[in-house]
């Protein structure tokens, strides 16, 4: 009995107990809501912490890339760039690039056309992680970004108010370092002088940098580019080209820079007075270029041309490849500053005369520090037959006056290539040659011509029998030429 007793003691007394211990615990239990509420309170609260203070940290960076741009421009040479009215701010803030061209010349133009001898860019910075400015771009659409930076340049809008066309310039710098500049330029056309126009649609250029690396890419995109001017004979020539694209690398190896680059164009078709001259499906210049030393480069070059049409007959593919060496920088640069110069006064383009007389000067500065042509390949193919050239050449000696004309710069070139043209072809191009000198022959008294000549130059040794072709060693040298080691004249019969 006393046994049974203690036993009810004992549950009377663990039942106690567990009652306090659940009102105790129900007394301290947080609801399930409130719960939840307090853990998105701690979230928020450390969403509005990081975007409160990242700015601060990207504003740091972002600055630091502006300076390092600022002296990868200059160390270029041919602009001079510092960077003003820096006014960091929280989440946004603002600084001026000076943009001033070394060459006095395009420094000239670009103060006569935009009111300063240099360009001014207006830097209107947003910092991330969430700059919404960044949104409403086409290619940043819901994309977290660091930074985006929009530039104004005073004086363009009005530049280009007459041309209907409006431009965007802004800079993106993600959260890995790298960064985006870009251009986009909407339709527009300009009138040139004597009666000309260029028009082109839609335009977009980026010139993207990689994080940590030692170089830089870029591109562009012309949708179609359309020139209309009057020659001096009164005759209408328009020129259309769709699409242009642009791409190129550039990288420094070994402390050498190094740059690759290409230009692809679509259909470009050539008018006369509404007659179609030349068609050309499609064409692609390619090239590598690699500094050799402080002031000369080398670099391999090549041009290729799809099937096209010029006049009733079909022409291609043609194609060139080149490889050069000691080529002068400084002269490279002063031709890059004049087709500037040509760009910022496109009414010269109507000109003949002075665009031949701009590429005179600046083939002939070239030569004064004999550049050597190392190889060269040229193949050509019409109506199924072709032609191939091959070979190298060098500059004998410097131009001794500073604008000579165009026989000078020949008697200084040397040249030693070999020529292969299929016999189809050549017949061809002599009854061309012969109608053109005496268009009363038949066709059958032409072709008949074209034999006996064939015969003769086989005879004189200037052309040698080679499978269904012909092969000629050519040796050009002090403004003569040479075939299989006989003189020959261009004004031969």
């Amino acid at each position: 009995m006393r046994r049974a007793a203690c036993q009810g003691c004992r549950e009377l007394l663990y039942i106690l107990r567990r009652g306090i211990a659940y009102q105790s615990e129900k007394n301290t239990r947080i609801p399930m809501h409130n719960r939840q509420l307090l853990a998105s309170g701690i979230v928020a609260a450390i969403i509005l912490l990081s975007t409160a203070l990242a700015p601060i940290a990207l504003r740091t960076t972002v600055h630091q890339g502006l300076e390092n741009a600022v002296r990868l421009i200059n160390a270029q040479g041919d602009w001079r760039a510092r960077l003003t009215d820096v006014a960091p701010g929280w989440f946004s803030g603002h600084a001026t690039l000076i943009l001033q061209p070394r060459n006095p010349e395009l420094s000239a133009s670009l103060a006569r056309l935009m009111g300063a001898p240099a360009i001014r860019l207006a830097l209107d910075i947003a910092y991330g992680p969430l700059p919404f400015a960044a949104w409403r771009r086409q290619d940043l659409q819901l994309k977290p970004v660091a930074a985006l930076i929009d530039g104004r340049i005073p004086g363009l809008s009005k530049l280009l108010r007459p041309t209907d066309s409006r431009y965007q310039f802004f800079v993106v710098i993600h959260f890995d370092g790298s960064a985006s500049i870009n251009v986009h330029l909407s339709p527009g056309r300009l009138k040139l002088a004597k009666d000309g126009r260029l028009a082109w649609q839609a335009a977009i250029a980026r010139l993207r940098i990689p994080a940590g690396a030692a170089g830089w890419s870029s591109d562009a995109h012309v949708g179609r580019l359309h020139l209309d001017m009057t020659t001096r004979q009164g005759q209408t020539a328009v020129v259309a080209v769709s699409p242009i694209n642009w791409q190129s690398k550039h990288e420094i190896v070994r402390g050498r820079l190094k740059s690759y680059g290409a230009l692809d164009t679509g259909e470009i078709v050539l008018t006369m007075d509404s007659r179609r001259i030349a068609l050309l499906n499609g064409s692609r210049i390619s090239g590598m270029v690699q500094s050799e030393g402080a002031d000369y480069l080398a670099g391999d070059f090549s041009f290729a041309l799809g099937l096209s049409a010029i006049g009733q007959n079909a022409v291609g593919p043609i194609s060139l490849d080149v490889e050069l060496a000691h080529l002068y920088r400084p002269a490279l640069v002063e031709f890059g500053h004049r087709g500037w110069f040509m760009a910022l006064h496109p009414e010269r383009l109507t000109d003949p005369a002075s665009l031949a007389n701009e590429a005179l000067y600046g083939f002939a500065r070239l030569l004064r520090h004999q550049p050597q042509l190392k190889h060269a390949q040229f193949r050509f193919a019409a109506d199924g037959s072709g032609l191939e050239l091959s070979g190298h050449a060098h500059v004998a000696a410097a131009p001794t006056t500073k604008n000579p004309d165009i026989g000078a710069l020949l008697d200084l070139i040397h040249a030693n290539m070999r020529l292969r043209i299929a016999r189809p072809l050549l017949i061809r191009l002599l009854n061309e040659r012969g109608g053109a000198r005496d268009a009363s022959r038949s066709p059958v008294e032409r072709r008949a011509q074209s034999q006996r000549r064939i015969i003769a130059y086989e005879e004189q040794g200037l052309i040698t029998p080679q499978g269904d072709g012909y092969d000629t060693d050519i040796r050009f040298e002090a403004g003569q030429i040479r075939l299989n080691g006989s003189p020959f004249d261009l004004a031969m019969p």
